[in-house]
């Protein structure tokens, strides 16, 4: 799947700026993927593609017709461009993450539309297993349970273990993205249970 980069936006207004109309997403999108160039067929790409005036892309080679949401989150819907970026920027930009009815009523679609939109961006997080992160990588604080101090006796926990359990708990919450990181710690705190 192709990916797209919001972390250009800083805020809301200046997404709604950006993108005015359809056609300014599909110039986006077009830069984004394409690299401003030619489009490239998804069927051939060695193919000359073809501009249709309702939109859509015609493939010489194969005949079959696209869209620029082709190999994107956002196939087989619907849905108008400029409603999948807001979508894309208040999820990715909230750091608590935003609810169906959140995005429901920012976006103004309905629930099952709301809901849809949120797995399928939700969908870009996970990895693959067999790809591997560079870089620097990075997981924020969290808070989860209660005070070790407020437990009771038998129930309390040394500090190692409290951290080693806050991360299996991530494990099984984060996306596979952070699987990764998470299992380093894992591995490095196990020794010391």
């Amino acid at each position: 799947m192709k990916t797209v980069n919001f972390g250009e936006f800083k805020s809301l207004k200046q997404v709604f700026n950006t993108f005015k109309t359809e056609t300014d997403c599909v110039c986006f999108l077009e830069c984004k993927l394409w690299g401003g160039k030619t489009p490239i067929s998804p069927y051939d790409p060695t193919s000359k593609v073809y501009r249709r005036k309702d939109g859509y892309y015609r493939c010489k080679n194969t005949g079959k017709n696209f869209s620029i949401k082709k190999d994107t989150f956002m196939e087989n819907s619907n849905i108008h461009l400029r409603d999948w970026f807001v979508a894309v920027y208040l999820i990715t930009s909230n750091k608590q993450g935003v609810n169906t009815s959140q995005l429901r009523m920012s976006i103004d679609v309905s629930k099952k539309t709301a809901w849809f939109m949120l797995q399928r961006i939700r969908q870009v997080y996970i990895q693959k297993p067999n790809e591997k992160f560079d870089g620097e990588i990075e997981v924020d604080e969290s808070y989860i349970g209660g005070k070790n101090k407020n437990r009771h006796r038998d129930k309390k926990l040394s500090k190692v273990r409290v951290v080693v359990q806050s991360i299996k708990l991530l494990y099984s919450v984060f996306y596979k993205e952070e699987v990764r990181y998470i299992q380093r710690w894992l591995t490095m705190f196990s020794g010391r249970l």
